[in-house]
């Protein structure tokens, strides 16, 4: 390829395919990288990675299936910490700490 080639505006699929053999789906979106990649339930974008609504909804799930089993007694403190490590397992990659913070005020369990 060319050196100048590099430098032209960017023909979206049909550049990925010609020049760099890359197969894409019909459905491929190319956006700038401002608006983010999501990846493995994460939002991407420069200098941060958010949740996705699914892996918000999957976590709050989590947390809520925990909870109501301590509430009626089925397991312990204890199990149910180690239920909230899963949980937060679900979250942990993305900077979703104020996130947590907040849906923690929305728990159905004051304090254990």
């Amino acid at each position: 390829m060319p050196w100048a080639d590099l430098f032209r505006p960017f023909q979206g699929n049909s550049f990925l395919e010609e020049h760099l053999h890359l197969a894409t789906s019909p459905n491929t979106q190319i956006n700038r990288v401002s608006h983010g990649l999501t990846f493995c339930g994460h939002r991407i974008f420069p200098g941060t990675i958010k949740l996705t609504l699914r892996r918000q909804q999957l976590y709050l799930r989590a947390c809520r299936k925990w909870e109501s089993k301590f509430i009626r007694g089925e397991i312990t403190s204890i199990e149910l910490q180690s239920g909230y490590a899963s949980a937060y397992s679900i979250t942990k990659h993305a900077t979703a700490v104020a996130w947590r913070r907040e849906r923690r005020k929305q728990c159905l369990i004051d304090e254990v």
